[in-house]
């Protein structure tokens, strides 16, 4: 399409009406034009500047972790712990069986309750956890008394915090900082309990964590007991305390 160009040789006062309407078109044009693009500008700077014309990210999907810390669990006297209040901080959650002979023997010797009692004066939250559908509160109860454990022992009967974590044995050993895995694995490199000087990793895990330093081997296979947690029939209501007997 051709543009139509209006050549004014006369002065206005003697344009002929058709050349006063192609003048007028024109000019009306040539402003809607100019109009359309100040529009144009403006929208377009709206529109980067709105918070809501940009596109919204779709809303995170809450880890396994953090549905897991969203929860209660009962200790063996049948207090309740708010899982959420372990999402901030320093955590050490330490598998236990009170029929696994590892269990039973780094409590016997005092090697838990010696690195546990030195960091918790430290602020760091230390708690036993128990995902044996078989074991009942009083059973629990009986083995910290008997050892003289000073921090709640959990009751995860239906295994849930032990599937976010990833427990695989009793003495497996998890240290988490502000809601995310620092270390896990091997409470030391003495599964045996023959070694007179064991390294204790966990211990390590903590002096790295507490001064915000990146555990150097962040894995260690844990050893113990398989943990056995309850089926989905044998599973117990959430929300209420375990069984004693």
């Amino acid at each position: 399409m051709r543009a139509i160009t209006v050549r004014v040789q006369r002065p206005w006062n003697q344009l002929q009406p058709m050349e006063w309407i192609l003048a007028c078109t024109a000019a009306a044009l040539f402003v809607l034009g100019l109009a359309s693009i100040a529009s144009g500008l403006f929208w377009m700077r709206a529109h980067a500047q709105s918070p809501e014309a940009q596109d919204a990210p779709s809303p995170k999907k809450p880890t396994e972790m953090e549905r897991a810390l969203a929860g209660t669990l009962f200790d063996s006297s049948g207090e309740a712990h708010d899982l959420q209040k372990l999402r901030r901080g320093t955590v050490v959650f330490e598998w236990i069986d009170p029929s696994c002979s590892h269990s039973v023997r780094q409590h016997r010797t005092g090697a838990v309750r010696k690195i546990s009692d030195a960091w918790r004066k430290h602020g760091v939250r230390w708690l036993g956890v128990v995902s044996e559908s078989k074991k009942s509160a009083r059973q629990i109860e009986a083995f910290r008394r008997a050892f003289r454990v000073r921090y709640p022992i959990l009751h995860d009967a239906d295994g849930t915090l032990a599937r976010a974590l990833g427990a695989k044995t009793s003495l497996h050993m998890f240290v988490l900082q502000d809601g995310s895995t620092v270390y896990e694995g091997a409470f030391d490199d003495n599964p045996t309990g023959k070694k007179l000087d064991p390294v204790n990793f966990v211990d390590d895990a903590l002096a790295k964590a507490k001064r915000g330093r990146a555990v150097a081997v962040s894995y260690r296979e844990p050893y113990g007991k398989k943990i056995r947690p309850a089926s989905h029939r044998e599973r117990q209501p959430k929300g209420r305390p375990p069984t004693q007997d």
